[in-house]
């Protein structure tokens, strides 16, 4: 019988990013016909989150991602409406804003938005029951798996689009990038993807997985390294061939409860 306590250390609460922002559009919101300074901050940060969402969008194509583009568009709007004295848009932009906060919320409890790195390394850990020997810093064979490069190619940009993986399509493989940071690889995708955990799928139907110390790091317990590796690479195989066989929202449903 597996354990099913969380085999990762306590994170930060990356929500509190989300919390921040929102705080920011509903006191600006409070303030947002006497405070200009308030609205002009306000309207950088909408700004700056609009234009995060664009590029997620244009690197997962995920349509799901229009909520939260629209929510922080229409808020931006808001206060731009208050710094330039345009009073007459202000309820309508206001109140899209409002409309898409909502469905935004939606979109975060029903996880249709959500970001998989831990719960991709806590799937990982899950066989693992053993603490024989610590990190070892090489890549990891884990075998061979049969595929196309048709199917590998269709099953990256399934991984990249609901933000499981950022994959990096090279001459003689991909290479399945477990990013702790994904918006790095997103708008700077030329810095490679050194001190990261990936498992990579050569062309010739080969597999290597590769855990960073850092992710490492994160399990409450020195886990067997090679058990860890050759779990990775189990999962990637497991997930592959669902989506080979069209059971791609069985991925998800995996990765959304591997925490509990």
């Amino acid at each position: 019988m597996m354990n099913r306590s969380s085999r990762l250390k306590t994170a930060n609460p990356w929500m509190l990013g989300l919390a921040g922002i929102t705080l920011v559009f509903i006191l600006g919101t409070v303030f947002a016909f006497s405070e200009n300074h308030f609205q002009a901050l306000q309207m950088a940060i909408m700004s700056w989150a609009f234009i995060t969402h664009l590029v997620i969008i244009v690197r997962t194509r995920n349509p799901v991602y229009i909520v939260s583009l629209l929510f922080y568009l229409f808020a931006a709007l808001t206060s731009l409406s208050v710094l330039i004295g345009f009073r007459t848009g202000i309820p309508y932009f206001a109140s899209a804003a409002l409309i898409m906060f909502a469905a935004f919320i939606y979109t975060l409890v029903k996880k249709k938005i959500k970001w998989y790195y831990r719960d991709t390394l806590e799937l990982a850990a899950r066989p693992v029951e053993t603490a024989e020997d610590g990190f070892t810093p090489r890549p990891w064979p884990a075998g061979s798996v049969d595929f196309t490069s048709n199917e590998i190619l269709k099953f990256a940009r399934f991984m990249k689009k609901y933000a499981i993986v950022v994959p990096y399509v090279e001459k003689y493989r991909v290479v399945f990038v477990v990013p702790e940071n994904i918006l790095k690889h997103f708008f700077i995708p030329w810095q490679g993807y050194g001190g990261t955990t990936w498992v990579a799928f050569d062309f010739d139907n080969k597999m290597t997985v590769n855990i960073a110390q850092k992710d490492y790091n994160r399990y409450r317990e020195e886990l067997t390294f090679d058990k860890l590796c050759a779990s990775f690479g189990d999962m990637f195989r497991t997930f592959l061939e669902m989506h080979r066989n069209g059971d791609q929202k069985k991925i998800l449903e995996l990765l959304n409860n591997a925490r509990g």
